[in-house]
Parts: C-alpha cells; structure tokens; sequence
C-alpha cells in the first residue's frame, strides 16, 4: 500500500498552506506560558491552600471525636494513619510557604493548628492502645475548632 502523504510535517505550514500570522503565533504562545505560570503558581494560592489545609484538619478532628464518643469507640489503626497524612500534607505546605511567606500570621496560626493536631492524633493512638483514655480529646478537638476559628479570621484579615 502507498500512501502519498510525507513522512514528516511542516508545523509552520496551516491547513490552508499558509504560514500563520506572526503575532498570532506569538500571541498563542504567550497565553499558553501564561495559563502555566498562574496555574502553577504555589503563592497566588497561598491562603486558598491554608484554608483548605485548616478545614481538613478541623473537619478530621471532628470525625474522630464522634469516633471516640460512640460507645463503643470505633477505632482502628488505619484510623491513626489517616489522621497522619493530611498532617504530612500540612507540615509539608508549611515548609514550602515558609520559603515565600515567612512571618505571616496565617502561617503562625496554621503551624499552631498544626501542633494541636499532631497532639491530638497521639492522645488518639494512646487511646487506642489502651494507654490512656479519651478525657485529653475533647479539649485537643475544642482547641483545634477554635485555632481553626482564628486561621480563618486571620485570612480574611490579610486577603482585605
């Protein structure tokens, strides 16, 4: 079988067999390198992921709580990694907005979140092994829905 097309193509050559206007070729691939850089841009969405960060962290905090308080509490231990991850995530969008963003307050305030929480998955895998009960949990979860409260105002406060 014969075909007559080329085995290569000539990009610079439109359908029409004309080559395209130079400024719209600019123009295409400008927007193109633009749509990219704002997409990709970890700073512009910086108190987006805080928020985001903040509301996971609460909104688990919550769930656990009501796994504790359920008679009998419902937990496992792939309950305790699944506190764990969202707190990798967390530290780790710190780490990286620290680069960019240090000193702000919402950072402070979520790097505090951060430390309830992590305090609140230990008291979980203690309870869970029997090391202790689950008095220290409800004022860990209490902490972390205020903190939350004072992320949330403080980003409101600087996206103003």
């Amino acid at each position: 079988m014969v075909v007559n097309k080329p085995l290569w193509h000539n990009p610079r050559v439109s359908i029409g067999g004309r080559l395209p206007a130079p400024w719209a070729s600019r123009a295409l691939r400008l927007t193109c390198v633009t749509a990219v850089l704002v997409a990709g841009c970890y700073w512009l969405r910086y108190h987006d992921l805080v928020e985001t960060h903040c509301e996971l962290l609460e909104d688990l905090s919550v769930a656990t709580l009501a796994q504790v308080e359920a008679s009998p509490p419902r937990l496992v231990p792939g309950d305790v990694e699944r506190l764990r991850y969202p707190l990798e995530r967390a530290r780790e969008f710190i780490r990286i907005a620290e680069q960019r963003h240090a000193g702000r307050e919402s950072l402070t305030e979520l790097t505090a979140l951060v430390g309830v929480y992590a305090e609140l998955i230990d008291a979980v895998e203690r309870m869970r092994v029997g090391m202790t009960d689950a008095a220290p949990i409800p004022p860990l979860v209490a902490d972390i829905r205020a903190r939350a409260e004072r992320v949330r105002a403080t980003v409101r406060s600087e996206k103003d």
